[in-house]
């Protein structure tokens, strides 16, 4: 598992990504990630990704699935600007 930060150069927007170099997500399967309920295991709830977004926007971040060129995926969390988050509130 491979976890980066960095600045967007296009938004300059902070943003973390979690990696890892597993199967990845297959096509059919991308659209539905942040949905709830839904998942690709026989025990789980399907409710992780969708929380995790929900947190996410609650907190004037943005989650998205990234697929990996080279395999497995990423997982990228892109922060609201400092300056923006402090105007907000």
């Amino acid at each position: 598992m491979t976890l980066r930060a960095g600045l967007d150069p296009i938004r300059a927007r902070p943003f973390l990504e979690v990696c890892d170099t597993g199967p990845g997500v297959s096509p059919e399967n991308t659209e539905k990630l942040f949905e709830p309920f839904f998942t690709t295991r026989s025990k789980g709830t399907g409710l992780g990704l969708y929380l995790a977004r929900e947190l996410c926007e609650a907190n004037r971040a943005h989650l998205q699935y990234l697929s990996a060129p080279e395999g497995g995926s990423c997982f990228r969390i892109t922060f609201a600007p400092a300056s923006l988050a402090t105007e907000m509130d």
